[in-house]
């Protein structure tokens, strides 16, 4: 050391040091911070932020995916459909959906393929109010517009032609209003997945809100989602002397007027 040296300064340097360093790792640690926060942005937030902006102002071409949605498809069939969009969460589509069967309109939709379960959810809601709430608003019958809704999806299930939906409709109001079960096979489908041909007596006495065998009334709910010609039907029923009616397994429609009637015509037609 030499003389008149203050013996601290040594020390003192030392300390300047390793604080310089220090500061030093903390300016390094905070770019890299930075760098990766600014990536994170700009490769996963802002896409989802901007990404309709930028098509707004064509930044760059845009693949529409057309989306057709069958009339009388359910929140099942919808879901499925929907599966292959990259950011479309099918159990929480069924989650929400649970309590909207009947309201998801059925129509031909234009999407990106980026649309998450909320946005198909909206657009279809969205177009049930244009299309079809203005004619459910039209409704002159007694009826109200779920009852309308619940009929119209049956509709959908049970028939094919607007006249074959008119006379069923008519068949099944008149049931309804003389307390006579519906009977009909699509609502245990709904919960079964079972085709007509395919339910034994076992599924018929199976008790649930869905089945029109053991309980009077509509099922507690809409079995489908249905389309314009089906509400109509439900909404204008054509008066006939049928009571009764069934399908064979080309769709082939056969009605009856008595119980006799339609037994004689299971054993012609359905075997």
């Amino acid at each position: 050391m030499e003389i008149g040296q203050d013996k601290n300064k040594p020390e003192e340097t030392l300390k300047q040091i390793l604080l310089k360093e220090v500061k030093g790792l903390g300016l390094r640690v905070r770019l890299i911070l930075e760098i990766v926060i600014v990536f994170v942005v700009f490769a996963f937030i802002a896409p989802r932020f901007y990404y309709h902006e930028l098509v707004k102002i064509n930044l760059f071409p845009v693949v529409f995916v057309k989306m057709t949605i069958p009339e009388g498809f359910n929140i099942k069939q919808i879901a499925e459909r929907f599966a292959k969009f990259k950011n479309f969460n099918k159990d929480n589509f069924l989650k929400i959906t649970s309590s909207k069967e009947g309201y998801l309109f059925p129509d031909t939709y234009f999407f990106t393929g980026i649309e998450n379960e909320y946005v198909v959810i909206k657009k279809m809601e969205n177009a049930f109010e244009t299309k079809a709430l203005p004619i459910l608003e039209k409704n002159k019958t007694n009826r109200s517009i779920s009852d309308i809704i619940i009929m119209a999806s049956i509709l959908e299930e049970e028939a094919r032609t607007v006249q074959e939906k008119k006379i069923v409709a008519g068949i099944l109001w008149k049931r309804l209003d003389t307390k006579m079960p519906l009977q009909v096979d699509a609502s245990l489908s709904y919960l079964n997945g079972k085709t007509s041909l395919e339910m034994t007596d076992g599924d018929l006495k199976k008790d649930s809100p869905y089945n029109t065998y053991t309980r009077q009334g509509l099922p507690i709910g809409p079995i489908s989602n249905p389309g314009i010609e089906s509400i109509k039907a439900a909404q204008e029923p054509e008066d006939s002397p049928f009571w009764y009616y069934l399908t064979d397994n080309k769709g082939n429609f056969y009605f009856a007027k008595t119980f006799e009637d339609h037994k004689l015509n299971k054993q012609k037609y359905l075997k």
